[in-house]
């Protein structure tokens, strides 16, 4: 029986190609010429992101192990080819502050996603090279699968929150730079109560919780007085 080490193996090998292509796709979509329209921010409705991600996600999952991974692989690149043209076209700044807070969320669910579609190929290439062995999925590997669903899932709510209502509020670097800090500082909070799971580290998760909505509070605020 093949271990599931092997497999978790050729997994992360598939994670790693599926993000040198993308890398590369975007370079190559950012130097390619294109028409494309410079990125639009609107005042988005999280459900209907959060919809469109899933969906997209589930494709990838699903038709990437039907045909073997070529779908992931092919939505792979052409994600990071559509990111790299949008890149190119407007004000790059102004593009890098209106897809950064959101993509880093985002970016690693599509990863994620393609890498499971890929398991197909995977399967096919331990039996490739193993033959004296009998391939099989353990518990373990189904569980490790699960959680790597559910976490695609956590990333895709967490994107489309942000997007929804923190992309939106971005209209200079200062705002960018509050809106990466909350984030950063959240998952800072999610680790420590991870990691010590005590009633000081719950404090200080509200007590962050409590600045992140001040200081969004504080940035509509500002939008919506005119200037004196």
């Amino acid at each position: 029986m093949v271990k599931g080490t092997r497999i978790n193996q050729l997994a992360v090998v598939a994670f790693l190609i599926n993000t040198i292509i993308y890398s590369i796709s975007i370079i190559f979509g950012y130097f390619s010429y294109t028409n494309s329209p410079k990125i639009k921010i609107t005042n988005l409705n999280m459900l209907d992101i959060l919809q469109n991600n899933l969906f997209l996600s589930g494709k990838i999952i699903v038709f990437g192990m039907i045909t073997f991974g070529l779908y992931s692989i092919f939505i792979v690149f052409m994600n990071g080819f559509i990111l790299g043209n949008s890149l190119s076209s407007g004000n790059f700044e102004w593009n890098i502050m209106h897809i950064i807070p959101h993509g880093v969320f985002e970016i690693p669910a599509i990863l994620i996603s393609a890498t499971l579609g890929m398991m197909s190929l995977i399967i096919i290439v331990n039996l490739i090279y193993y033959t004296k062995q009998k391939v099989a999925l353990s518990k373990k590997n189904i569980f490790v699968y699960s959680k790597l669903i559910i976490l695609i899932i956590l990333l895709l709510i967490a994107s489309s929150y942000v997007e929804a209502f923190g992309t939106i509020r971005i209209h200079n670097w200062a705002d960018f730079f509050v809106i990466m800090v909350q984030i950063y500082v959240l998952f800072f909070s999610i680790f420590l109560y991870m990691k010590n799971k005590n009633h000081k580290t719950i404090i200080f998760m509200i007590f962050m919780l409590l600045c992140s909505a001040i200081a969004i509070m504080y940035m509509v605020d500002c939008k919506i007085k005119p200037n004196t």
